[in-house]
């Protein structure tokens, strides 16, 4: 089942990379929306460079295209029709959970492009989602968050304590409707690679605070069942 998986950076399309792949599909190839100048991605703020990154650890290739939300729905057909021709994929995994306009535009896009859209994590319960995230190894953090949420939950790692915080402040756990974005630095995709996230600077941007992370790329060895990292 050859299958291109849409990917922001974040937690949620990296969740059903895992699950997809676990389902049987063979992923060929992510794909990623950038902003219009191309230097983050358009839905999580990851910066190009982190982007391409992730491509890296995973080793795979990567189809980024720059877009406005105004031309979004055309310019991600043209991506995923060039996707299909170039890898020979049948289906484009997405990482919604349960909202319905997401699903059917992502499930009326993949029709149009010949593909079918794969949900893996459709129908979930949000704190099974979260809860999925951490246990199957995937490290992120929070990269994006609202205006009005406070700075404490900006570049938290995203793990049991910091769910326990969110339910605390009356945040979606899943950040399902926008409330936080993340990044991802590890996840047991990462074969080869994984990196810790610097920070760089903050940023103010269309009503949401953001954190402008740089990479450090490190080497994963095995040794005895233990892992080393050497920093290049």
């Amino acid at each position: 089942m050859n299958s291109i998986v849409s990917w922001s950076g974040g937690k949620d399309s990296c969740l059903a990379f895992l699950k997809a792949q676990k389902a049987g599909h063979k992923v060929k190839a992510i794909l990623t929306a950038m902003n219009e100048n191309g230097t983050f991605s358009k839905s999580n703020g990851v910066p190009i460079k982190i982007i391409e990154k992730q491509s890296e650890a995973l080793r795979l290739p990567i189809i980024k295209f720059n877009t406005s939300w105004e031309s979004y729905g055309k310019d991600l057909l043209e991506a995923l029709i060039h996707a299909k021709d170039k890898f020979s994929v049948k289906y484009c995994i997405f990482g919604d959970i349960d909202i319905q306009n997401h699903r059917d535009f992502e499930e009326r896009i993949s029709v149009q492009a010949n593909l079918k859209a794969v949900l893996p994590l459709w129908g979930m319960h949000r704190v099974f989602v979260a809860r999925d995230i951490i246990s199957f190894g995937i490290k992120s953090k929070i990269s994006v968050i609202r205006e009005n949420l406070p700075d404490e939950i900006l570049g938290a790692e995203f793990d049991y304590n910091l769910l326990e915080k969110l339910e605390r402040l009356k945040i979606d756990i899943c950040g399902e409707n926008g409330e936080f974005h993340t990044v991802v630095y590890d996840t047991p995709s990462f074969t080869r690679h994984k990196f810790f996230l610097k920070r760089k600077k903050n940023h103010t941007l269309d009503r949401a605070k953001l954190i402008e992370f740089s990479a450090i790329m490190t080497r994963k060895c095995y040794r005895l069942r233990k892992t080393c990292t050497i920093s290049h």
